[in-house]
């Protein structure tokens, strides 16, 4: 008996340590990547940008070899972080901001086995942002349309759940910005992004893409205690400009997508005061 606790207890020192090493190693990784993440936001050549991000995807891709990471906080490094709710899915995401006023976007998905508790991690490649008719896609993990995810909201039942809609922000250039409402859907290790969900009276669409002047700022927020997605009503200052988002920006009114058995309805023109404080969450742009 005494042999096996012995045996038990060293199983657990190992453990501990190896554990405490982990955290160690994360440690310096992450202090890697904040001292090029910096270079990336500071420097004013768009090729040290780029050469700035890949060191950064090398460091997170040795992180992602030690079995802490999904969990590891990175509080040292400002870019998008974001773990859904029932802790199956976590984003880390950040962009590249060109000379000419365009982004460039890099983004890790990781999945954990919720029986398993083992991760595993697929990059997002940046090549659909100029798909025609892109509200009307699916796109994969090798199509990915870039932008910086701020919300990741779990679509259907915590231990079952394989749909995701994502929040999303794209600088897009000097002219105009977009936010975008996305969902990911999981089979296995196999990403799809867009589905058929988002239902309104004029069509259905599998993402929404608002888009309005750079001279502006527009909400696209989500209520977790009522399941509701609020969107300032965009439309150009002339009316003449219809179709010209360079032009457009919020008119002071507001609409909503409701999450109903796992699709978003779509509501024009509500009245937001039911929306009090307490139900919203913190909120922070995306980092730059």
């Amino acid at each position: 008996m005494k042999i096996r606790l012995m045996k038990s207890s060293f199983l657990i020192i190992a453990i501990a340590l190896a554990a405490s090493v982990n955290a160690q190693n994360l440690v310096a990784i992450e202090d890697s990547i904040a001292f090029h993440h910096e270079i990336l936001r500071n420097t004013g050549s768009d090729d040290l940008r780029k050469k700035a991000s890949e060191k950064m995807k090398g460091f997170f891709m040795d992180a992602f070899t030690t079995a802490e990471c999904f969990d590891f906080g990175f509080e040292k490094l400002q870019l998008c972080k974001i773990t859904s709710d029932d802790k199956r899915v976590r984003l880390i995401n950040w962009n590249v901001s060109m000379m000419d006023g365009t982004h460039e976007y890099v983004c890790y998905v990781l999945l954990k086995n919720s029986k398993t508790k083992v991760f595993s991690w697929t990059e997002l490649t940046d090549n659909a942002r100029q798909t025609e008719k892109v509200e009307t896609k699916y796109l994969t993990a090798e199509k990915w349309y870039g932008t910086l995810y701020y919300e990741i909201i779990p679509m259907g039942k915590k231990k079952k759940n394989d749909s995701y809609t994502l929040l999303g922000w794209d600088g897009c250039d000097r002219l105009t910005t977009k936010k975008i409402i996305d969902v990911l859907k999981i089979n296995g290790d196999k990403l799809r992004f867009g589905e058929e969900v988002f239902k309104s009276e004029l069509k259905h669409s599998k993402r929404i893409v608002y888009e309005y002047s750079d001279e502006v700022s527009a909400s696209v927020k989500y209520y977790p205690r009522k399941k509701h997605i609020v969107c300032d009503h965009l439309s150009p200052r002339n009316p003449l400009m219809q179709g010209i988002f360079a032009d457009y920006g919020p008119e002071g009114t507001y609409d909503r997508w409701i999450l109903e058995n796992g699709k978003w309805i779509f509501e024009e023109n509500i009245d937001v005061s039911s929306y009090t404080e307490d139900d919203k969450r913190p909120f922070s742009l995306p980092k730059l």
